[in-house]
C-alpha cells in the first residue's frame, strides 16, 4: 500500500499528538504559539526567540536543543517557513506563516 506524503505527515501528527498528550503537551503547544507570535510581531525568529518564549511558558531557560526542537516543530506544523538572514549569509530566520 502506498501513501502519500500529506498522509504520511498527518499519521506522523497523529502520533507526535498522542506521545505529548497531557500537560506537558499543552504546554509545549503554547510554546509554539508564542514563538510563532513573536514572528508575526518582529517579522522573523530565531533561536534566541525560541528560548525567550520557552522561558515565557514558564519552563525556565532552554538550551539550544530544546530551542532547535521547539522551531522545528513550528516548521513541521507549518507555523514557521526557514529562510536565510538577508544580510548574513549563514544565519538561518525563520518567518510565520499565516
Amino acid at each position: 500500500m502506498k501513501i502519500t506524503k500529506r498522509q504520511l505527515k498527518q499519521i506522523i501528527r497523529e502520533e507526535k499528538q498522542k506521545l505529548t498528550e497531557g500537560a506537558m503537551g499543552q504546554l509545549w503547544y503554547e510554546c509554539m504559539d508564542a514563538l510563532q507570535a513573536m514572528a508575526m510581531d518582529n517579522g522573523y525568529v530565531c533561536c534566541l526567540c525560541a528560548s525567550k518564549a520557552i522561558e515565557q511558558c514558564g519552563q525556565g531557560p532552554a538550551d539550544a536543543e530544546t530551542c532547535l526542537q521547539l522551531i522545528q516543530d513550528c516548521c513541521d506544523d507549518g507555523m514557521l517557513s526557514p529562510q536565510r538572514h538577508l544580510e548574513l549569509d549563514n544565519v538561518m530566520i525563520y518567518v510565520a506563516i499565516d
